[in-house]
């Protein structure tokens, strides 16, 4: 009879025959493992030759796997475990990041995420329109979102200088240029308008006229100067500095040129700005201009200047200044003159401007030449010898004249025959030329004469000053509000 008993001593060797389903038998189990660890490997091998998924970036993928590298054994022995990386590793804060997120960790962005995702919740209000409000600044066009124009209100703040404890200042720089289109602000990738809005000009006061973007609470300093280009041309900068506003004048040497006919060459700056108007005695001209806005003392430079256009005359150029805005020029020379008696009476020909007039004493035969005064200067000879020339007499008579007595205004002159008499009637041939050197009086402008000038620093109207590479810096610090 079967041992009904396996677990008994005396089991009987064939203990795999044993059939009673009650009871598990050692091959039963034996079979029963060895099944399941077949299904194990046919499971594992199955879901190692499922299709590659698209993972991207050099990640290991079905055919970076060899098949050596598949079997059941191989995959547990090498697999990689989370005993065998570490804790720390794996860690959310050890793991660097770069992005938007102002964080230098994965842990730290996701955690400044997480704020920024509360706050909203915490502080969402009732509408959506408060936010898009608050992209609209004060002036100039809105910004795409709320944080573009906070950090644009972030870049601001970093150009607002602290002035002292307690006290903020707000700066105003720029680049401004008028390239015959009008004035502007420079911006390109190296020039930038800080804090500066409009920019216009008043061509009557001669002011450029920059607007603030934002009103100053106490004016600190604003500074204007010319870059190397301007500067070597003379020009000079100053600004009336307002706490909306600024006013800039530009002021340069008004230097140039006017001709016999009354015409003004100059520097483009100043063209078409001034007007000469002959003096009534024809000496001279009276100049208008612009002015340098001071004194009407200012200096007023002139020169007579032989070129190849004008002939040298011999005279020499005075100025005087009517008022800040008026200088006058006028020729003058040595008195000279061309004397005769025509038949009729005493004669003067001469471009001097003296007033001459002529007195014949028929008792004495003197003539008396009165002319206009020099005045009596120190160190000055008051009777400055004048040279008489007799011209040869029409008919060929031998006439002399010898002068009798001079002064500042006269010069008195006998003539005499060829036997030393006086000639007591006046005749034809009594005719001499007169001069007094050093004796200077009004002359008549010659018409081929070209006289430089300099008037001196004069205003420049905004819309005259054009510069192709020439720009103005300005730089101004004011307490802000």
């Amino acid at each position: 009879m079967t041992n009904q008993y396996p677990w008994d001593s005396n089991t009987t060797p064939p203990i795999a025959s044993q059939d009673d389903p009650r009871y598990e038998t050692p091959g039963g189990a034996t079979n029963k493992i060895e099944q399941s660890l077949q299904d194990s490997k046919e499971y594992t091998d199955a879901r190692l030759s499922l299709p590659e998924l698209p993972i991207q970036n050099g990640a290991i993928v079905e055919r970076h796997i060899r098949d050596e590298n598949i079997s059941t054994r191989t995959i547990a022995q090498k697999s990689v475990t989370l005993p065998k990386i570490g804790d720390d590793v794996l860690s959310a804060s050890n793991h660097t990041y770069s992005g938007q997120v102002s964080a230098n960790t994965v842990k730290g962005a996701l955690d400044t995420l997480d704020s920024r995702v509360q706050y909203f919740i915490d502080n969402s209000g009732t509408s959506i329109a408060e936010l898009i409000d608050a992209r609209v600044p004060t002036t100039g066009s809105p910004f795409p979102n709320l944080r573009a124009r906070l950090n644009d209100s972030d870049t601001k703040l970093g150009q607002t200088a602290r002035l002292s404890v307690g006290k903020k200042g707000i700066m105003y720089a720029a680049t401004i240029r008028n390239d015959g289109t009008g004035w502007s602000y420079i911006e390109d990738a190296v020039h930038h308008n800080i804090n500066f809005s409009s920019i216009s000009t008043d061509d009557v006061n001669k002011n450029i006229v920059v607007n603030y973007s934002e009103r100053a609470k106490i004016i600190g300093s604003l500074v204007v100067t010319p870059d190397e280009t301007l500067a070597a041309s003379g020009l000079t900068c100053g600004a009336s500095v307002g706490d909306t506003v600024a006013l800039i004048r530009c002021s340069a040497p008004f230097t140039g040129y006017i001709d016999g006919t009354g015409a003004v060459t100059c520097s483009p700056w100043f063209a078409g700005t001034t007007v000469a108007t002959p003096l009534a005695d024809n000496t001279g001209f009276s100049i208008t201009y612009d002015g340098g806005g001071g004194s009407s003392l200012d200096a007023v430079l002139a020169t007579m200047v032989r070129d190849n256009a004008a002939p040298y005359y011999g005279t020499e150029v005075r100025t005087a200044r009517g008022s800040t805005t008026v200088a006058n020029m006028r020729s003058f020379n040595d008195l000279y003159a061309n004397i005769f008696y025509d038949g009729t009476s005493w004669q003067a020909s001469t471009a001097c401007v003296a007033n001459f007039s002529f007195s014949f004493d028929n008792v004495t035969g003197i003539l008396t030449i009165t002319h206009d005064s020099m005045a009596s200067q120190t160190l000055y000879n008051n009777f400055q010898n004048p040279v008489v020339t007799m011209r040869d007499s029409i008919t060929g008579t031998l006439i002399h004249a010898r002068v009798v007595q001079v002064t500042q205004s006269t010069v008195r002159v006998i003539f005499r025959d060829s036997t030393g008499a006086a000639i007591l009637t006046p005749n034809t041939n009594m005719r001499m030329y007169l001069s007094r050197p050093g004796f200077k009086v009004p002359h008549v402008w010659a018409n081929g004469m070209r006289v430089y000038f300099n008037f001196g620093y004069t205003l420049i109207r905004p819309s005259k000053l054009v510069s192709g590479n020439g720009n103005l810096w300005i730089l101004g610090l004011h307490e802000a509000n």
